[in-house]
């Protein structure tokens, strides 16, 4: 599970990059997404032990994540539940709480805090596949991020996204559907066109109407 969630946040953050495969290859290396994420997968699977082997094996993880909040000042909870595939875009000031869901390939930029929308509530979001979320974003609360949406850069999330939404602004709101979602919902309602072989003209100028 550790590692095949790495090898997923890896080819997806080659994906995000530009050049050669292997000049990609090498610069995801080094890309600060991929040691944030595989500190979080060690500290999601060293919680999942029991405690004997847990108590030990936290110590490592404690020291990568001190090193990860001073340089990159990010905090990922290990009890949040991260899918394959996360891409964080130049990490800086994110913030995910404990008990957040997260499905796969989801991509976040800089600043995102996702968090309960109150203090002292526990209820978080839930986030589906093939999201993206721009810089500056926050979502709070139990709201449902639907798959295939995109949330807009410094948009306050505070409820429900439907499927393949785009949502920005204070507080978000949807700004557009995309088209092949909006073509099956109108489809849906859709009334079917009687036919008919009465033909109705109106002639304006002797005032009667022909059938």
């Amino acid at each position: 599970m550790l590692f095949g969630n790495v090898i997923a946040d890896y080819r997806r953050l080659m994906a995000c990059l530009t050049g050669r495969r292997f000049v990609r290859a090498l610069r995801a290396l080094a890309e600060p997404s991929l040691h944030i994420m595989l500190t979080y997968r060690y500290g999601r699977l060293v919680t999942r032990m029991w405690p004997p082997f847990r108590w030990i094996l936290l110590v490592p993880y404690w020291v990568a994540e001190l090193v990860i909040r001073v340089v990159y000042n990010i905090s990922i909870s290990r009890r949040a539940e991260i899918g394959p595939g996360f891409v964080i875009l130049h990490p800086s000031a994110t913030v995910i709480f404990p008990g957040v869901k997260i499905g796969a390939n989801v991509t976040i930029g800089n600043q995102v805090v996702i968090c309960p929308a109150r203090v002292g509530d526990t209820r978080v979001a839930t986030i589906e596949n093939d999201v993206m979320i721009g810089a500056g974003a926050k979502i709070l609360g139990a709201v449902r991020v639907n798959h295939h949406s995109v949330i807009g850069a410094n948009a306050v999330v505070v409820s429900d996204v439907p499927v393949g939404a785009v949502v920005g602004g204070v507080p978000g709101k949807v700004v557009k559907i995309a088209a092949g979602r909006r073509e099956r919902r109108n489809f849906r309602f859709r009334r079917p066109r009687r036919e008919s072989n009465v033909r109705i003209c109106e002639d304006r100028r002797e005032g009667v109407i022909h059938v």
